[in-house]
């Protein structure tokens, strides 16, 4: 039932988008499927923090229209950003048990600098709405990420499959719908849902987006996917995520992003030569990832075709703008700003596509030092915690931010982050049981080692 009632509210949202259906309506009908989502999600998983990061898999397809069915533009109010509300009212709530937690001096004093910094781009934005959107999206990664830090270890280990499944789930329903958006046009002439048709040396570009905004930042999700999807495979589920993984790598291709593929065909080189064992099974999901990633760079170029291979990874004046970030940056070393528009007119025209550096340009220093060390902490503590998935996740995402103007824009990162901090470290059992039997002793183990290790209490 949970997956037929995210259908229901993405489906609900397609038509809207298509035929505008009266704002009143629209809002009482997706405020049901909501919340009959919500709960369903919080019965399977038996934690409210838990069933809040299933919801964000569910709702980040609609993220970028509000609960009225309006683009978020005009209110930045969609269903995605109402689960954020919901998660700071959790914590407000349970303030003097949140008060209690154990966390890593480092880690505290990074986030502390964050918010605290976050807010002095604000004042200095030459527009207050430009600057509140970028506020608003940077804010609620800060709290939500900040959250899940403070509840560190509190959902029940069983409860990361659910959240594993929302995401892949919406992954491959979102690639699903790619492919039949990319076909419907290619049949019919006619675009639906979010379509662009442009010309890249002298072809013409065909790039299906479904409901996403900004699509070079927010179709990193889908690559995403495949490393859920790759480490769920074994003797018993190639019939499953084998062709999971195939509709993925198409939906993907037939965005046309190229930053999404080319960093995705990238990590999974390095993914396949280190997380697999043992010379066999190395060379099998070799020629396994080969195949997948043959697939997906032939669909790319039907949809994005090019004279030869040079034309796909030209860099497209990228590194004008690059120089052109950097010298703002010398001359503006505390930043412009939040403002995108000012931002664009101020290294000549177009937003840096550098996610560290646009946080230079806009917030300096003082704002870009702990916003990346989120990132790398964020990363270290996946890979302490042996959270594979997380890790290469995060890995890609962090890799393919370096050729995109946001990372955060991509709304979708919030999950993978939220994820390594909500759980306890990984087992390597196969039952429940050692599992819970696992939390419960690290449980246990908290007030002994709190008491000997030299850590910061909130």
């Amino acid at each position: 039932m949970e997956y037929i009632l995210s259908l229901l509210l993405l489906a609900l949202n397609l038509i809207d988008y298509e035929h505008d259906i009266n704002k009143a309506v629209f809002f009482a009908v997706s405020l049901v499927l909501f919340c009959a989502l919500f709960a369903f999600c919080l019965r399977k998983s038996k934690n409210f923090l838990a069933a809040c990061v299933m919801m964000l898999c569910h709702t980040w397809q609609i993220s970028w229209i509000n609960i009225f069915g309006d683009p978020s533009e005009s209110l930045q109010l969609p269903w995605f950003y109402l689960i954020g509300v919901l998660l700071v009212f959790y914590a407000v709530v349970n303030a003097k048990k949140l008060a209690k937690t154990q966390i890593g001096s480092v880690l505290l004093i990074v986030f502390i600098c964050a918010f605290i910094l976050s807010v002095y781009p604000l004042f200095r934005s030459h527009s207050l709405s430009e600057g509140l959107k970028e506020f608003i999206m940077i804010g609620f990664y800060l709290a939500l990420t900040f959250i899940a830090a403070l509840c560190s270890s509190a959902v029940p280990y069983e409860s990361k499959k659910h959240i594993e499944n929302a995401f892949m789930f919406a992954v491959v329903v979102t690639s699903a719908l790619l492919i039949f958006q990319y076909a419907y046009f290619s049949a019919t002439g006619t675009a639906i849902f979010k379509f662009s048709v442009g010309q890249y040396f002298g072809g013409t570009m065909n790039s299906a987006g479904l409901l996403m905004e900004d699509t070079s930042c927010s179709t990193i999700m889908i690559g995403c996917g495949v490393f859920y999807m790759l480490e769920r495979l074994n003797k018993k589920t190639w019939l499953l995520y084998g062709p999971m993984l195939i509709v993925t790598v198409i939906g993907l291709a037939f965005t046309t992003r190229r930053t999404s593929v080319i960093s995705l065909v990238i990590i999974l080189v390095f993914y396949v030569f280190i997380h697999y064992k043992g010379t066999l099974k190395k060379t099998v999901m070799l020629l396994f990832v080969a195949g997948i990633v043959a697939v997906m760079v032939a669909y790319l170029l039907v949809a994005r075709p090019v004279d030869d291979f040079s034309q796909m990874i030209n860099e497209n004046g990228r590194m004008e703008y690059y120089i052109n970030s950097l010298r703002t940056f010398l001359e503006n070393p505390l930043g412009i700003g939040y403002d995108n528009m000012y931002l664009a007119d101020a290294v000549g025209g177009f937003i840096p596509h550098n996610t560290v550096l646009r946080w230079l340009v806009m917030g300096g220093i003082p704002f870009t030092v702990p916003m990346a060390a989120i990132m790398l902490l964020t990363l270290r503590e996946s890979y302490r915690k042996k959270f594979t998935c997380e890790f290469w996740v995060l890995l890609y995402t962090i890799f393919a931010s370096n050729f995109i103007p946001d990372i955060l824009n991509a709304r979708f990162f919030v999950i993978p982050c939220m994820t390594v901090f909500l759980f306890s470290r990984a087992t390597t059992g196969n039952n429940a049981n050692s599992i819970q039997t696992e939390v419960a002793q690290n449980e246990k183990s908290i007030d002994v080692s709190s008491r000997q290790q030299p850590e910061s209490r909130l």
